[in-house]
């Protein structure tokens, strides 16, 4: 059996002595705000996806198809996966109870992509319908599902203790 494994990619840019944020907001899957995204190779099921790929080259991917951003910088970052479980402390709306299933299933690699790029990201329609470039906060509040709120403040967290250098 092939394990289900995806990416998630944090993209960010450093703006008046600020860290932003780059969130899309999805055309499907109750059209929620989130960070890039994808599935590795072809272990959840995408023909179009390459046979063979690590999760390296797939971050570097989905941020290219679903941004047309190349990143200066890309940083793995080990998020436990415990912070995929939703509790009922968690800030924000339960994500669908079929995917909190699903996220007991799958291993997520995660990425920060340090982006210098000043032209405006080039979405998928298909995909997702805006995109915001925004501090934490904002980020935070325009987010909905607790799962990803948490992994958005272990991202943020991360990065105040260790700034990346772009």
């Amino acid at each position: 059996m092939v394990q289900k494994t995806m990416v998630n990619v944090y993209p960010i840019r450093h703006k008046n002595n600020d860290i932003e944020f780059l969130i899309i907001k999805r055309a499907t899957l109750s059209y929620n705000w989130q960070c890039v995204s994808g599935s590795v190779g072809d272990t959840m099921g995408a023909l179009d996806h390459p046979k063979g790929e690590d999760p390296l080259e797939c971050a570097k991917r989905e941020l290219f198809e679903e941004t047309g951003y190349i990143p200066t910088l890309i940083h793995p970052l080990n998020i436990p996966h415990e912070f995929y479980t939703e509790n009922e402390e968690d800030e924000g709306e339960k994500s669908p109870l079929h995917l909190q299933e699903a996220m007991k299933e799958i291993i997520f690699y995660n990425f920060i992509a340090c982006i210098d790029q000043s032209q405006d990201p080039v979405l998928n329609p298909a995909e997702h319908t805006a995109w915001k470039w925004c501090s934490f906060e904002i980020a935070y509040n325009l987010i909905e599902w607790a799962v990803e709120k948490k992994l958005l403040r272990f991202v943020y967290n991360y990065l105040i203790t260790n700034p990346l250098m772009m």
